[in-house]
């Protein structure tokens, strides 16, 4: 297996990008966009939230490595979203899931922090089943801005890749199923109600529903998201997954969509910072 290290992809967001950007249809773009706008400001509450646990902790020199890692791949991530989301501004979209976000983890700071990282499991969960998604269907990315194809299956395959960090420091920290399972369900109501406002008001100020493009708008959707080969079905049985008690997110053996995606950009990344070696450990 690869090392364990976050990286750097060979790409320049400064120079723009298309409104469409994904074969010139605004639902295929704007599903994406949309979930850009949560990432800056999510990612910094699940480092915060990863360091607060993992100082109070006696940690394996591994796991506390891992840590590092994932910590340095998620402040990579909301860098680059930043300025993803900077230039969506440019182009005249609003941030509307800033302010739900920042009052979301306002709540979560009025729990306890071990409460606090099983909400970060469910996001992380959340996050993985997406980036696997993205991972098996390359075409969803086919006719995208090459930058832009670079930065979202590099994302998926990090993603993917410190899926489990997070819930195994929340075992190490003593955290139960019960309240793992508690806090899963408000998880998908917070990110499914932020991510519809957000993707409804970049259709809404892109023109997508104005007469003449509401059906392919909503035909594109539709097709994304409940179609056959739709994100709603890996989502659901993945979330159900999620609630069995002896649940492990390496359950879903996926180690060599990230091996296929190194090994076809090898030549568009840099590794950021010390590995954490031996690459991900498969739960047994």
């Amino acid at each position: 297996m690869p090392d364990f290290v976050a990286r750097m992809p060979d790409l320049d967001l400064g120079r723009g990008f298309a409104r469409r950007w994904n074969g010139g249809d605004a639902a295929s773009s704007h599903l994406f966009s949309a979930l850009s706008w949560m990432f800056p400001r999510g990612e910094r509450f699940f480092i915060d939230v990863a360091r607060e646990l993992a100082a109070t902790l006696p940690l394996s020199a591994q796991q506390a490595t891992e840590i590092k890692v994932f910590v340095t791949q998620e402040a990579q991530h909301g860098r680059l979203h930043l300025q993803y989301n900077a230039v969506l501004a440019g182009q005249g979209f609003s941030d509307r899931v800033t302010p739900l976000l920042t009052r979301m983890i306002d709540r979560a700071y009025r729990r306890s922090p071990l409460s606090r990282l099983a909400i970060v499991c469910a996001y992380e969960h959340l996050t993985a089943v997406l980036g696997d998604f993205l991972l098996r269907r390359p075409q969803l990315l086919a006719e995208a801005d090459p930058a832009l194809a670079l930065l979202w299956s590099w994302h998926a395959a990090e993603e993917t890749e410190h899926k489990a960090v997070c819930f195994d420091l929340y075992r190490t920290a003593g955290g139960g199923y019960w309240r793992r399972c508690a806090l899963y369900l408000p998880v998908i109501v917070n990110f499914s109600r932020m991510f519809a406002r957000q993707y409804a008001g970049m259709l809404h100020e892109d023109g997508a529903w104005q007469a003449g493009q509401r059906w392919q708008t909503l035909r594109s959707t539709l097709r994304v998201l409940l179609g056959v080969n739709g994100a709603a079905w890996p989502l659901l049985r993945h979330g159900l997954a999620y609630l069995r008690p002896g649940f492990h997110p390496w359950q879903c053996a996926n180690q060599h969509l990230l091996n296929g995606w190194l090994l076809q950009f090898q030549s568009r990344w840099r590794a950021v910072g010390a590995p954490a070696g031996g690459g991900r450990q498969q739960h047994e």
